[in-house]
């Protein structure tokens, strides 16, 4: 297997805004999409414990985020020969996709959104170890 890097997404609601976490509901979950590469493989996000937000006109549990949290998504460098000999040209990666979500405070939800995000990853050495590595939003 190839080296691992860990993208790190951090996310700050504004105050009173809340975004929708993985589970049963019809709202639109924050999920971070990455372009294919064929350099990278993309592993699962892992999304922090939610916290539970009461809506009373509808009498609805959801789990949500309003306090700032992380997403993060593994990547493992394709360790091919063809992958190496390409990344040897190069002193960074680029991955570009979107950070997906839908935001809603106490009287409404606002339309779901697409954020561009990019992550420019360094080249990994042989014995690179996973790292943290934040996008660059436009």
């Amino acid at each position: 297997a190839g080296a691992r890097v860990l993208l790190v997404t951090e996310v700050v609601p504004k105050q009173g805004v809340h975004v929708y976490a993985p589970g049963t509901h019809a709202y639109q979950v924050i999920r971070l999409r990455l372009e294919p590469n064929t350099l990278v493989r993309v592993g699962r996000t892992r999304y922090p414990m939610p916290e539970d937000y009461y809506f009373p006109p509808l009498k609805e549990h959801v789990p949500t985020y309003q306090d700032p949290f992380r997403l993060t998504t593994e990547i493992t460098f394709n360790a091919s020969a063809g992958a190496r000999q390409r990344l040897a040209g190069v002193a960074a990666v680029t991955l570009h996709g979107t950070l997906d979500f839908q935001a809603c405070n106490d009287r409404l939800c606002f339309t779901p959104v697409s954020m561009p995000v990019t992550f420019v990853v360094a080249r990994p050495s042989t014995n690179a170890v996973p790292r943290p590595v934040r996008p660059r939003t436009p």
